[in-house]
């Protein structure tokens, strides 16, 4: 049984991703950040992105079909990956680490975290939903166009009940002229997928 699981998860409990016994944020001395930061060094993490980047790969690739655990996000505006957790055939222990990285890759672009939720905890029958939003650093905005990098980040886990998770990270930048274009989203995922 991994760290993690002996620290929150009782003995016998098959229930290893119940969403609703966590909170967030991971703060820095925290039992959670210490579980989280022993995760990301184990293999779990490295196959992972590992699949990711294959997935993608198939996915940029004409003719080619991506695994149906994952769909890479394309509209105006907007770029992403959605995982579906209950499909994916890698073990990853806790999807809640994922989102958490995902977080901390943004930081290291130089994101800046505007918030970290958990919302639907109130009631038995609205599953738990995790989200933390991330802004580009805008340092003056009397400056501009201003540099957005890749534009507003949303990293969502939510429980859905009856299909378990969906893990989503979605990038959606301005098109205005007060805001340089966005850089190429292959730039995020390839730094997303090889943790450079």
């Amino acid at each position: 049984m991994s760290f993690f699981k002996n620290v929150f998860f009782k003995s016998g409990d098959d229930k290893n991703n119940d969403l609703s016994d966590w909170e967030i944020p991971f703060e820095a001395e925290s039992e959670e950040r210490k579980a989280y930061e022993s995760w990301v060094d184990e293999r779990e993490l490295s196959s992972l992105m590992d699949a990711l980047k294959r997935e993608y790969g198939f996915y940029l690739t004409p003719g080619e079909e991506h695994a149906e655990w994952v769909d890479f996000l394309n509209v105006d505006g907007a770029n992403g990956i959605l995982i579906h957790t209950q499909k994916i055939s890698h073990p990853v222990s806790n999807w809640l680490f994922v989102a958490e990285f995902m977080k901390d890759r943004a930081l290291s672009w130089g994101y800046k975290l505007y918030s970290s939720t958990k919302m639907n905890t109130d009631s038995k029958n609205t599953p738990p939903l995790f989200r933390h939003y991330l802004k580009p650093p805008i340092k003056n905005m009397l400056e501009t166009p201003i540099d957005q990098i890749f534009g507003n980040v949303t990293i969502e886990l939510a429980e859905t009940g009856t299909v378990k998770e969906t893990l989503k990270i979605q990038i959606q930048h301005y098109s205005d002229r007060n805001y340089q274009e966005a850089r190429n989203i292959e730039d995020l995922y390839y730094s997303l997928f090889n943790r450079d």
